[in-house]
């Protein structure tokens, strides 16, 4: 795995835990409701994040594999 795909995963994976600490701090004070408006805030983050890693990854594989087929 190259650099850039390397900087792509460990910047997902440290969002990730960012996402989930802020999302477990503001669903906190909700007592009973905790769980689903921690559900509601970081189901939708943690899928833009994995979805944009995701779609990153694919670019980089793409722009390596024209740059190797041109040289």
């Amino acid at each position: 795995m190259n650099t850039q795909r390397r900087l792509v995963v460990l910047g997902m994976d440290v969002l990730l835990l960012t996402e989930l600490t802020l999302c477990m701090y503001l669903s906190a004070p909700h007592g009973n409701a905790m769980a689903a408006v921690f559900l509601k805030t970081y189901v939708p983050l943690a899928a833009a994040t994995v979805g944009t890693a995701w779609w990153l990854l694919r670019r980089i594989r793409r722009l390596s594999a024209a740059s190797e087929a041109a040289s």
